[in-house]
């Protein structure tokens, strides 16, 4: 899925019943599939905000994201040791993206030396005033999720730089 794509909630003819039961069966092994395939997990989400009254537009994203997973196939998550245990997060939003309802979309990357261990990609619950409040929110979810991070491994006896 193109960043720059907008899906809207009226764009498109509204798919039959049936259909319907097929686009939602097929988001939801998306999503499950999303937990080793952190490279789907943010057009997954766009997909999955349309469950209820999915569209033409909507069931296409869906397809682009099957023939992506199709040419992709061997790709999924290598953990490798590294020679340092940094600890590291890679954040952004973006301010007002959903054109519908105006929430911005915040998503961050946790890395354990080379290795990516945690992510998130998901809408923010209320309408940011500003870009500023709307990296502040992901910020904020970023660092709870590193300070979790932190616990667990002092808990396992990992030490970290």
């Amino acid at each position: 899925m193109r960043p720059s794509e907008k899906l809207l909630m009226d764009g498109g003819e509204k798919l039959s019943p049936k259909d319907t039961t097929r686009y939602r069966s097929v988001v939801g092994a998306l999503q499950y599939l999303s937990l080793t395939r952190p490279d789907i997990s943010f057009c997954v989400n766009r997909v999955c905000q349309f469950m209820s009254s999915p569209t033409s537009i909507h069931w296409a994203a869906v397809e682009r994201i099957l023939h992506y997973l199709h040419d992709t196939i061997d790709m999924g998550l290598c953990l490798i040791k590294f020679s340092t245990d940094l600890l590291s997060a890679f954040l952004d939003a973006d301010w007002t993206g959903n054109p519908d309802d105006r929430r911005s979309t915040g998503g961050y990357a946790i890395f354990f030396g080379g290795n990516l261990i945690s992510w998130s990609s998901k809408k923010q619950s209320m309408v940011s005033r500003s870009s500023t409040k709307a990296e502040y929110k992901v910020v904020a979810d970023a660092t709870a999720e590193l300070i979790w991070i932190q616990v667990l491994l002092r808990e396992l006896g990992i030490s970290q730089a």
